[in-house]
């Protein structure tokens, strides 16, 4: 519905507000953003429905036993000590078998129930179910007059750079794009669809996001991974082992995005890193910077991490012990 929030803003101005709370609700998350935008001064607050994370898929299929021990273990975005992340893992590693069992599967479902519900009955998903969600995205698209092929071109761009620094002006020489400004542009409709998360470079010492570096990009959900993937290749399939450090890193990353992300903006807190090498995220907490690497593999050793005394706290995760 256009102009949407006149109405709303109306009833927000009159009498008819007292005691009352209206709700409105959409699948278009870039028109419920931008209606609250025009409204500023008003109480209106924005609840995103995103898909499940790893740690909600959990708690809806893992056994009663882990859900039980995850519903006591919940860590806040303050609460993102070595010591206390330390506590949660003591407390989960006789659920290990269980958990790496689901975040195999987590890894091709993502949060999206109607491919979380195939795959636990048949084991696979159907490639209509993938383009139900990509064609999704290109009506909500083409309601705000966007064209496709832009689209699919900056798409593929993300796709073929996945979580590795790229810029404006490189995206669009490499997918010849005329203008990067038209880049950027369907970067921040992408973001506000509520497909990927953009990360900027950060600097450690001063705490503050490198606003005009290069960038990251990450689907908010792996499953997003394979389904993209699947419209830019024209073959609709699991794409997550073709590629799964990065997919693994676009998990860990809406996960610490999650902790303290106001409405789809998370540049105040979270960021990667690099000196020398680059560290793949780096979350500001008060005066203290936490270092995260994500390596998944079985060949990784501590050097992995080049940057771990750059921060007050790290961590490094990986499928093994090292």
């Amino acid at each position: 519905v256009k102009n949407w929030e006149h109405a709303i803003k109306f009833f927000l101005d009159s009498p008819l507000k007292k005691q009352n709370i209206v709700v409105v609700t959409g699948s278009n998350a870039l028109f419920l953003k931008h209606g609250a935008e025009r409204m500023p001064g008003r109480d209106v607050n924005v609840l995103l429905d995103l898909p499940l994370n790893f740690r909600e898929f959990l708690l809806k299929f893992g056994t009663q036993e882990l859900r039980s021990a995850l519903s006591s273990l919940k860590l806040n975005y303050g609460e993102l000590s070595a010591a206390n992340v330390s506590s949660a893992c003591r407390e989960l590693i006789s659920f290990s078998p269980e958990i790496e069992k689901a975040f195999r599967t987590y890894v091709k479902t993502g949060g999206f129930l109607k491919a979380i519900c195939e795959y636990r009955e048949t084991g696979v998903i159907k490639p209509s179910t993938y383009e139900i969600y990509v064609n999704w995205i290109l009506g909500d698209l083409n309601k705000i007059s966007k064209s496709e092929s832009t689209f699919r071109s900056v798409m593929q761009a993300i796709v073929r750079n996945y979580g590795n620094p790229t810029s404006y002006l490189s995206i669009a020489k490499e997918m010849e794009i005329p203008s990067h400004v038209t880049v950027t542009d369907y970067l921040c409709d992408i973001q506000d669809l509520l497909l990927a998360n953009s990360l900027c470079a950060g600097d450690v010492a001063k705490q503050i996001p490198l606003a005009r570096k290069e960038k990251k990009y990450y689907f908010l959900d792996p499953f997003l991974y394979s389904a993209f993937s699947g419209y830019l290749n024209g073959v609709y399939k699991d794409y997550s082992e073709e590629n799964m450090e990065k997919v693994v890193e676009g998990i860990v990353c809406e996960a610490l995005a999650r902790l303290n992300r106001k409405n789809l903006d998370h540049s105040s807190f979270l960021w990667f890193f690099k000196h020398k090498k680059e560290t793949d995220f780096a979350v500001k907490n008060g005066r203290e910077t936490t270092g995260v690497e994500v390596k998944w593999s079985d060949k990784c050793t501590a050097s992995d991490f080049a940057n771990f005394l750059s921060f007050t706290s790290s961590f490094f995760l990986t499928p093994k012990i090292i």
